[in-house]
């Protein structure tokens, strides 16, 4: 199905989300993302490439929908063409309970890490290679899917999240970022009660917080008084 969004100057072509919101995998070339279920065309829903930094297939681009602080992967609009138009399923960052797993009752769902690492963080592998990058050791690291998320309220921990707490899967632009075996089981609210208590619990890794937010393990460091 060919499909605009309003603001992008572009279309995409989007299959029709399968059952429980699964999106096919098989990536066109040069993709580095994977796609998610996150427009609307009346009743029905469709998979479309969400993106961080610009990060597309070849050809496409990184646009971004008034409101939206995710950007979609478009193709250049044509004169003839006879896309529809798609509204976005989720304007806002994604709401923690969507990321998790029914628990045992079958009643609300729990926070999972493994599913938010996987949803919310993607590999770097040009960030990784660079000095900034601490977790060479583990295969590199994740970053947040959408830079935006620096300057939302509730959501500046994102980067500290990807960063700490997710790694990539395995080397290349295809990998997904899964939690590392020791965080594996982190049981938490969502992603900034896994950080806290990371920190909580290795505090020595205050030093290498990334992102202007405030943790509630970490000491503020006050400026020097000596002139």
């Amino acid at each position: 199905m060919s499909l605009s969004i309003a603001g992008t100057g572009g279309q995409l072509c989007a299959p029709k989300c399968g059952a429980g919101d699964v999106c096919p995998q098989d990536l066109p070339h040069g993709d580095v993302v994977k796609p998610r279920c996150a427009l609307n065309v009346g009743a029905e829903k469709y998979c479309a490439l969400t993106c961080y930094f610009g990060k597309c297939p070849d050809g496409a681009a990184c646009k971004f929908s008034s409101g939206a602080i995710v950007g979609y992967c478009v193709y250049p609009s044509n004169t003839s063409s006879k896309a529809l138009g798609a509204t976005i399923i989720d304007k806002e960052p994604v709401p923690m309970p969507v990321l998790g797993t029914a628990s045992n009752s079958g009643a609300s769902p729990t926070w999972n890490i493994s599913v938010a690492c996987e949803s919310l963080c993607q590999p770097d592998p040009d960030y990784s290679r660079t000095s900034w990058c601490k977790h060479k050791d583990r295969g590199g690291c994740c970053v947040e899917v959408n830079p935006s998320w620096d300057n939302v309220p509730g959501w500046k921990h994102m980067t500290d999240f990807c960063d700490k707490l997710c790694m990539p899967d395995g080397p290349g632009k295809l990998a997904v970022c899964t939690p590392p075996t020791e965080f594996a089981s982190l049981a938490a609210r969502d992603p900034l009660d896994a950080i806290d208590k990371f920190y909580e619990g290795n505090p020595a890794e205050c030093s290498e917080r990334i992102g202007n937010w405030d943790e509630a393990y970490c000491k503020p460091v006050l400026p020097s008084l000596v002139v």
